[in-house]
């Protein structure tokens, strides 16, 4: 840790659905860093406690999921209100009254419960463990990685079918929709939330870890 004023800041960060981060790059020359100011990765905890008991994926990857979800929960509300005013060209009725947008918002809602009461479940589990104090198992671990994965992968689908259904309205910047689908796309690029975390998963039940 070192003051602000001491580095340089590169502007290189632009990123869609992050550029509120400020996540730039910065530069450091010939600045003394006390040994007080420096923290090992997996150093010792400063605070006691369950929620402090295990490894940093478990306080990582679940809240992205909760934040794709958030964001589908949103995207499926906003679509669910044009549909009910929106007529497409070459039609006389609102999306709301065709039957493949009633069965679309059924897979939409589906989709997003389903994710939810894994990523919940999953977590309860973990709580509960670390309450008992004696280390997280290694198969619950894994669990949280792909609940969080599967969460955000059913989260972006979600997204994707009401985003498609709502037609050209949704790719207006002004629409919450157009946000909607930004953002989620960027919750499942982050390594903690990808599809990469199924076969992390699958190599622990076939390979032991």
């Amino acid at each position: 840790m070192i003051p602000a004023e001491k580095c340089r800041v590169l502007d290189v960060w632009n990123s869609p659905g992050l550029r509120g981060t400020g996540t730039h790059d910065f530069e450091v020359e010939d600045v003394f860093v006390p040994a007080a100011h420096h923290a090992p990765p997996g150093g010792h905890h400063s605070f006691a406690g369950p929620l402090y008991g295990g490894p940093l994926a478990h306080f990582i990857n679940p809240p992205l999921a909760a934040v794709a979800l958030g964001i589908a929960r949103e995207a499926l509300d906003e679509f669910i209100q044009l549909a009910r005013t929106k007529i497409p060209e070459r039609s006389k009725v609102t999306l709301s009254e065709r039957h493949s947008i009633h069965e679309l918002v059924g897979r939409a809602e589906a989709q997003i419960a389903a994710g939810r009461a894994y990523l919940l479940n999953t977590i309860d589990r973990l709580w509960e463990a670390l309450l008992v104090g004696e280390g997280v198992p290694s198969d619950l671990t894994a669990q949280v990685l792909v609940a969080t994965a599967y969460a955000t992968e059913q989260a972006v689908r979600a997204v994707d079918l009401v985003f498609t259904a709502a037609g050209s309205t949704s790719i207006v910047s002004r629409n919450r929709l157009e946000r909607c689908f930004r953002d989620v796309h960027v919750v499942n690029h982050h390594d903690a939330a990808s599809p990469f975390m199924f076969e992390r998963l699958g190599q622990y039940i076939l390979c032991g870890r």
